[in-house]
C-alpha cells in the first residue's frame, strides 16, 4: 500500500454490494426467503460471504445448517478510525460508521426473522420484516455514501 493512499478498497466494494443487492429489491427479498440451493443465480459479491450452505462441526459429527441470510456490516469501527484520519471532519466519519453499523445488525437481523418465518401463516409479519430489511439496507448504503462524501477524494494505484 502506497504511503498516503487510504485502504478505500473494502468500503467500495461493500457499497458495490449492496448497490447489487437494492438494484432489484423483489429479487433481493426473494433471495432472503429461499431455501439454501434452490436457486443458483445470486448476486455479485453475495455469493462469496453467504454460501448455499454452511457446514457446522457439533459433537455428532458434520450437520449442515443455513448460513445468515444476508451480512452486511463487515466494515468495522476500527476500519473508519482509521480512513477518519485523513478526514477534514473525523467525528462525522465515526458518527456514518457507526450509524452504516446499526442499520446493517437491523438489517441482517430482520433478514434472519423473515427467512425463520418464511413457513408461518402470519406472512404479514414477513412482509414487514422484509421492508424493515430494504429500509434498514437502504440506511446503511447511504451512511456509507456519507463516508465516501467525507473523505479526501484518492488516486489508487492501479497495480499493487
Amino acid at each position: 500500500l502506497a504511503k498516503g493512499v487510504l485502504p478505500m478498497y473494502p468500503l467500495l466494494s461493500e457499497r458495490r454490494d449492496i448497490a447489487a443487492l437494492l438494484e432489484d429489491e423483489a429479487a433481493f427479498r426473494a433471495r432472503i426467503l429461499a431455501r439454501p440451493g434452490a436457486s443458483s443465480s445470486s448476486k455479485r459479491g453475495q455469493a462469496a460471504r453467504t454460501p448455499a450452505l454452511a457446514t457446522q462441526i457439533t459433537r455428532m459429527g458434520t450437520q449442515k445448517v443455513e448460513p445468515p441470510p444476508l451480512s452486511l456490516g463487515a466494515l468495522a469501527l476500527g476500519y473508519f478510525e482509521r480512513l477518519s484520519t485523513a478526514a477534514a471532519d473525523p467525528t462525522a466519519v465515526m458518527a456514518a460508521a457507526r450509524e452504516y453499523q446499526a442499520a446493517a445488525r437491523e438489517a441482517n437481523a430482520l433478514a434472519e426473522l423473515a427467512q425463520r418465518n418464511r413457513d408461518s401463516a402470519d406472512s404479514p409479519r414477513v412482509g414487514e420484516y422484509l421492508r424493515g430489511m430494504c429500509e434498514a439496507t437502504r440506511r446503511s448504503a447511504a451512511s456509507l455514501d456519507r463516508v465516501v462524501a467525507l473523505l479526501p477524494a484518492q488516486r489508487q494505484p492501479l497495480s499493487a
